[in-house]
């Protein structure tokens, strides 16, 4: 077959490939491919960087997604099995890094992790919040429910709160 300019091609276009060489398609742009399948299902990968997500996570854990969590801690991060209202993610290279957290209601939970104990106030975080600067918990209330997260870094535990707390 020659093309346009005078010199013989080769087309190998799959069940295309008859039509051409009969003759029947008058130039190859005219040709309409179906559209490629995707190599990967990637309707959820907002939610799930990291793998499928084949574990069952706390119920607290609708309040933020593994990306989030993988984008303030700097390491890819997942949602491990649990069976409590506690969320837990954990780095997906190192299951000794990892980041908890829980939400309950009313705010006898703050008044008993904070009262007596070396927790430090924190300003920005809910309607009142503090953290304890040696273990990186941070516990604050907002609408009358109380967070509390722990991450070994305590400005990415701070971090975390942040992006928490004004979900509740």
């Amino acid at each position: 077959m020659l093309n346009r300019y005078g010199t013989r091609c080769t087309a190998i276009l799959g069940s295309a490939t008859s039509s051409i060489v009969s003759g029947s398609i008058g130039r190859v742009d005219e040709l309409s491919a179906a559209p490629a399948k995707p190599l990967q299902d990637l309707s959820n990968a907002k939610t799930n960087i990291v793998a499928p997500l084949s574990v069952t996570p706390g119920t607290t854990c609708k309040h933020t997604t593994e990306i989030e969590v993988t984008g303030i801690v700097g390491q890819p991060m997942k949602f491990e099995e649990s069976k409590k209202s506690e969320c837990k993610l954990v780095a997906a290279a190192d299951i000794k890094t990892f980041f908890v957290f829980d939400i309950k209601d009313g705010a006898k939970t703050y008044d008993s992790m904070t009262k007596g104990k070396s927790f430090e106030a924190l300003a920005g975080v809910g309607d009142k919040a503090a953290v304890d600067p040696a273990t990186g918990t941070v516990v604050a209330v907002k609408n009358n429910r109380t967070y509390f997260g722990t991450f070994s870094d305590k400005q990415k535990s701070i971090a975390l709160a942040q992006k928490i707390v004004p979900r509740l």
